[in-house]
């Protein structure tokens, strides 16, 4: 796996350097990340421990002051009274800290019973209690997340977090697979010393959420504390969640064949991609033209996804994220990896969704709990899009305004420039590259014109657009970094990949001199 990183501060950097390490000695790497970790627990163990030591030294100065009251035994006394009080106030900040539980719909397994026999028969197999606290939640996700019950993390509260999306997008045997995985994880009977140097990191994570919202003199050093060893923690500890993440697929594989793996995985992630880089966006567009009340996200979602599976509109997404170069930041295990971890090299299709999860675990309350989630994203979205169709209906009046004036008069360069960009947010670029052209013929040096109308040929896959950018650039060099990133995008997806890297490194140079 290649780590790439220019700058020899950055997390990537130090992953380049200890990703041999880990590989070829992972006792040791473990050990490590292990003695790390116990920096945290030492720590926070250290308060109240400082606390009970400094208590029974005030003890001791005030019976050596009641024998003789020196300015050195009454010194010694204000600051183990001083020790003892803030370290208190630590203790009991500590004690009383509730880390908040996984938001959702929380559920009982008894009311859906084709979701509890599949819960009870993954629980049986793997030897572990009940996962009690169970929600219903509005992101793609799965997993059972652990959550301290107060600041001294030896105690906590497992939730299986189930994301509507994932039983809307996928079949019932694939959501067993992706299932059976978490609950292996969570009695984790192979690797429980992976597991828990995995569970530590998502609980720092979480006092680095609590304290930073803390804005209390008193709760200072846990805040300062965490604030710079959480990322370290999390940067370092990569490789336990990416071989915790390899644990999970092996627990798959006790109950599903390996074919049927490959099947969830590719399955899973030509889902999340399609929800993230089409399905979302699509919802926003519309979301600019009519009110949440008729989007109803979740209701379409699984004839939506039925539809991308079924026309291979998911190929391309799933190709893209194979391909992918490993960035050195990223938690999750590249796909290309965890595919070779079963023994497969090559893609597959994604299989066509007949009958989604949902329909078959959740029974009759399928469509109740589909129209909580889209009550539940109108509710969020609804004040939102009243101040974007407020800003929309402003927008619209000077359009009007510009284009009534255009009748009468030649609108001025300005004028030209306001009536295209609006023209292009409101309505499309297609109507938008009229007026483009003709604020370019009335003023050809128009650098924002340039770049607009260069952009928008370099969408349509017109090289001319190369021209226009360059101009912009040389016009208003503000404009390089974003000109240069467009130019790196359009010349790599067209193979001049030698001069896209020119662009690339034109771009970075740029940010790099205005940095400093």
């Amino acid at each position: 796996m290649s780590y790439r990183s220019a700058n020899p501060f950055s997390a990537a950097k130090l992953l380049c350097w200890l990703a041999p390490i880990a590989e070829k000695f992972p006792r040791a790497y473990l050990l490590g990340l292990s003695a790390l970790a116990s920096i945290s627990f030492v720590f926070l163990l250290s308060i109240p421990l400082l606390m009970v030591i400094s208590l029974f030294s005030l003890i001791n100065q005030i019976t050596a002051i009641s024998t003789e009251a020196s300015i050195q035994n009454i010194f010694f006394m204000a600051v183990s009274g001083l020790v003892c009080l803030y370290t208190g106030i630590l203790s009991w900040t500590l004690l009383r800290m509730r880390l908040p539980l996984p938001q959702g719909l929380l559920v009982k397994p008894d009311s859906f019973p084709g979701l509890q026999a599949l819960l009870q028969k993954l629980h049986e197999h793997f030897q572990v209690k009940p996962v009690a606290r169970i929600t219903i939640t509005e992101r793609y996700e799965l997993c059972v997340s652990d959550t301290p019950r107060f600041g001294l993390p030896f105690w906590s509260t497992p939730t299986l977090c189930i994301g509507m999306p994932v039983l809307q997008c996928l079949s019932t045997k694939h959501f067993s697979c992706l299932l059976a995985g978490q609950i292996g994880q969570h009695a984790s009977p192979y690797s429980r010393w992976v597991h828990q140097l995995k569970k530590s990191q998502q609980a720092f994570k979480q006092y680095r959420q609590y304290f930073d919202k803390e804005r209390s003199l008193m709760s200072l050093p846990l805040r300062l504390f965490f604030r710079l060893y959480q990322p370290v923690y999390t940067s370092i500890s990569v490789f336990a969640t990416q071989w915790d993440e390899l644990e999970a697929d092996r627990y798959s594989l006790e109950i599903y064949s390996g074919a049927e793996l490959l099947e969830t995985m590719l399955t899973s992630t030509a889902c999340k991609q399609f929800l993230k880089k089409r399905y979302w966006p699509d919802v926003v567009k519309r979301l600019q033209k009519e009110p949440p009340q008729k989007s109803l996200p979740h209701t379409r979602m699984s004839s939506v996804m039925r539809r991308a599976l079924a026309g291979n509109k998911t190929n391309a997404l799933l190709h893209e994220v194979f391909k992918a170069d490993y960035d050195g930041i990223t938690q999750s295990l590249p796909l290309k990896k965890r595919m070779e971890n079963i023994g497969y090299d090559d893609l597959q299709t994604p299989i066509v969704l007949i009958k989604n999860a949902s329909h078959e675990l959740l029974g009759n309350g399928e469509k109740k709990m589909i129209d909580f989630m889209d009550k539940l994203w109108v509710s969020r979205n609804l004040a939102d899009w009243k101040k974007v169709q407020q800003k929309r209906s402003q927008k619209q009046a000077v359009l009007s305004k510009l284009d009534k004036q255009s009748i009468n008069r030649l609108l001025t360069a300005d004028e030209l420039w306001k009536q295209a960009r609006l023209t292009e947010k409101l309505h499309n670029e297609t109507a938008a590259i009229p007026l483009y052209k003709a604020l370019l013929q009335k003023d050809s040096q128009h650098s924002k014109g340039l770049f607009a109308y260069g952009r928008i040929l370099l969408r349509r896959g017109d090289s001319n657009g190369i021209k226009l950018l360059e101009q912009a650039m040389s016009l208003e060099s503000t404009l390089t970094p974003q000109a240069c990133t467009l130019l790196f995008k359009f010349l790599s997806k067209h193979d001049e990949k030698q001069r896209a890297m020119l662009y690339r490194n034109r771009g970075l140079s740029f940010r790099q001199q205005h940095a400093a």
